[in-house]
């Protein structure tokens, strides 16, 4: 019996906490969010993982905030792009994909050339020069995202900070 009373006073608890309530002119998600009284207003004030997006949204505390370690993490780990890829930043995220891709399949086809013909030691120059200046260059755009996701500068797509 006192098993289903905690289940029930439980399940009571849940279902008020994930109440909206009216907070002044706005609704407030009380999920994600308190009403407090502040100078004779009533205003919804976020919990830190949550934002009002876009700001002008009638239901404040509405947008689940993006994690910058999970972003770093991804970037570090899993490169090409992924950490644009969960930050939604498009923009970002395709130009890495595809210079990665792209790159990747351009050595695949040259080398394919470059065995069929062996002998000629300036192609095989060429590529080996090409292959450098294209790590160097992912190397140095991998640091450079890891950087500004460390230091927080990247938002996620929707221009919200990153937590």
């Amino acid at each position: 019996m006192l098993c289903f009373i905690s289940i029930f006073i439980l399940s009571l608890l849940m279902s008020i906490s994930s109440k909206e309530i009216k907070c002044g002119d706005y609704v407030c998600n009380l999920k994600h969010g308190v009403c407090v009284e502040e100078n004779l207003n009533m205003i919804c004030v976020c919990l830190d993982r949550y934002e009002t997006f876009p700001l002008d949204n009638p239901e404040k505390c509405n947008y689940k905030k993006k994690s910058k370690v999970k972003a770093l993490l991804l970037e570090l780990f899993i490169t090409y792009g992924s950490g644009h890829f969960y930050t939604e930043n498009y923009k970002l995220a395709i130009p890495k994909f595809l210079f990665w891709v792209f790159t990747y399949y351009a050595f695949i086809v040259l080398k394919a050339i470059h065995k069929g013909n062996e002998n000629n030691k300036r192609f095989e120059k060429i590529l080996k020069f090409c292959a450098i200046i294209t790590l160097i260059l992912m190397v140095i755009w991998q640091m450079i995202d890891l950087f500004l996701f460390g230091l927080n500068i990247y938002s996620d797509g929707n221009g919200v900070e990153l937590i």
